[in-house]
């Protein structure tokens, strides 16, 4: 089977980060602050959104989806936000 590109995953990453984000409150004073990362997890590559810090042990993950490099498949595996009421 063939491995879809990174940036096609990375694309329905976003695609997927940006429906599920509505649901939930997004201060402007984190949305300012975040970054973004990619983690190889054997057939899946994780994409996190989290606001960095000076040591890499103190960074705060917002968002993780995963994607299947061969399905394409995604899913929030990770929300670290407050759900709008």
């Amino acid at each position: 089977m063939k491995k879809i590109p990174l940036d096609i995953l990375e694309q329905k990453a976003k695609e997927i980060s940006r429906k599920t984000l509505g649901d939930y409150i997004l201060p402007d004073n984190i949305f300012s602050q975040l970054a973004s990362g990619v983690i190889i997890d054997g057939d899946d590559r994780v994409f996190v959104l989290f606001i960095p810090k000076e040591r890499a042990k103190d960074t705060i993950d917002i968002l993780r989806i995963r994607m299947n490099i061969y399905s394409g498949e995604g899913f929030v595996e990770y929300i670290g936000l407050e759900r709008k009421k």
